[in-house]
């Protein structure tokens, strides 16, 4: 699903979030029997889009992108990155940085464990980060956008970033319009 790069938002509930996030401790759970896998590549060149499938072919259950847990197109823990108002605040919300964030998804994970999870991340170093703040494994793969989409298809998901300002999660439409009122911009 797409979301518009311009969307309405609630800045003084954000910062209400932000503020009581900001202090709250978080408690780290033993995951290390959840088995890694990251898909990495820039941003706009069609990671998201081809989440599920990666996922299919490794037999992985969970995938992490932009501050989701998703399971079977179905968001099962988080808040997405791409439904903040300011760039440094997606950044930071992808990379669980925000306490009650991570111990959302931390709680989710612990529950689910024996499992496949992949990360999507803009690069190695961001993949580091997020496994590092998740108290995760190292991958036991690292999935390059090259390894699954020739450059044609990267040109066109840039361009389409580009020109339609769109960005796409991997989940089903009923679980965008449950989760992004009002923001949905095409299937």
């Amino acid at each position: 699903e797409k979301l518009s790069d311009s969307e309405e938002k609630l800045p003084e509930e954000k910062l209400h979030e932000e503020k009581a996030e900001e202090t709250a401790p978080v408690r780290m759970p033993d995951l290390s029997a959840i088995e890694v896998y990251a898909f990495v590549g820039p941003a706009g060149t069609g990671k998201s889009q081809r989440a599920s499938q990666v996922a299919r072919q490794h037999g992985i259950d969970l995938i992490v992108d932009d501050g989701l847990v998703v399971s079977r197109g179905r968001i099962m823990a988080g808040r997405s990155a791409k439904s903040e108002d300011n760039m440094v605040r997606a950044i930071r919300r992808a990379l669980f940085e925000y306490p009650a964030h991570r111990a959302e998804v931390l709680g989710f994970l612990e529950g689910r464990a024996p499992c496949r999870l992949m990360l999507l991340a803009t690069s190695e170093g961001m993949m580091r980060k997020i496994v590092a703040k998740l108290g995760l494994s190292d991958p036991v793969k690292i999935i390059g956008i090259t390894d699954v989409a020739t450059q044609e298809e990267i040109d066109n998901a840039l361009r389409e970033r580009r020109e339609k300002k769109q960005h796409v999660v991997p989940v089903a439409r009923t679980q965008i319009q449950r989760n992004f009122a009002g923001k949905l911009v095409s299937q």
